[in-house]
């Protein structure tokens, strides 16, 4: 529980207008807290790369394009939710 609450605090501070959306549909959907998961392992090992003296600038490029990729897929999930809610 106390690894759920990190990715979820870590995703609530990129989204913070979001926060509704993102607990709901965290507490709901598996592969909505998986994604959520990937999204905090890619940010921290941003982190690593660049809090290191020897930068790696290849991983870096790819790990921030995966970052923005799941940026784009919370928030396809978070819009699906809510056009659903709205439906049902």
């Amino acid at each position: 529980m106390v690894v759920e609450n990190f990715i979820l605090h870590a995703v609530l501070e990129k989204f913070p207008d979001l926060d509704q959306e993102i607990k709901s549909l965290f507490s709901q959907c598996e592969e909505f807290r998986e994604i959520c998961e990937d999204y905090v392992l890619c940010l921290n090992s941003i982190k690593k790369i660049e809090s290191e003296d020897v930068k790696k600038d290849e991983y870096l490029i790819e790990f921030k394009t995966a970052l923005e990729e799941l940026e784009l897929e919370l928030l396809s999930n978070l819009k699906i939710q809510k056009i659903n809610n709205k439906i049902g």
